[in-house]
């Protein structure tokens, strides 16, 4: 990925992240946002049962913290309204992980109430892709 297209990318997360991390109370967060623009690299940050996402989040609820992690090259491909989609449904990974068991099967139901909860904070925010 040239520099150029990273940098477009990398500025059109920190608009959402701008917009939406206030929007959620998410301010007293210390959230980092990484950004990769190397399959490799990306997948040994994020890739879960062999499969690579475009984006994901890791929480410490315990001290405040999160990584929201960020595949440049998959991203690219996402239209505004779906890219709004996928950073808002990874902030709520924040909210949620905490509730993690140590057994995997609840991660399942973990991407469905964010996946929820990131179409119901668009939707009313009257920003929904129709």
């Amino acid at each position: 990925m040239k520099t150029k297209a990273f940098k477009t990318q990398r500025q059109r997360i920190r608009r959402l992240e701008k917009k939406w991390a206030p929007l959620l109370g998410l301010r007293w967060w210390s959230i980092e946002y990484c950004f990769y623009d190397k399959r490799k690299r990306y997948a040994k940050a994020t890739e879960r049962d062999g499969q690579t996402s475009v984006a994901s989040c890791v929480a410490d609820w315990r001290y405040l913290t999160a990584v929201v992690s960020f595949n440049l090259p998959m991203w690219t491909t996402l239209s505004d309204a779906k890219a709004e989609w996928v950073f808002v449904h990874e902030l709520m990974h924040i909210f949620l992980q905490e509730l993690q068991a140590p057994r995997t099967d609840h991660m399942d139901h973990e991407e469905r109430i964010c996946t929820s909860l990131a179409k119901a904070f668009l939707w009313i925010r009257g920003e929904a892709a129709s």
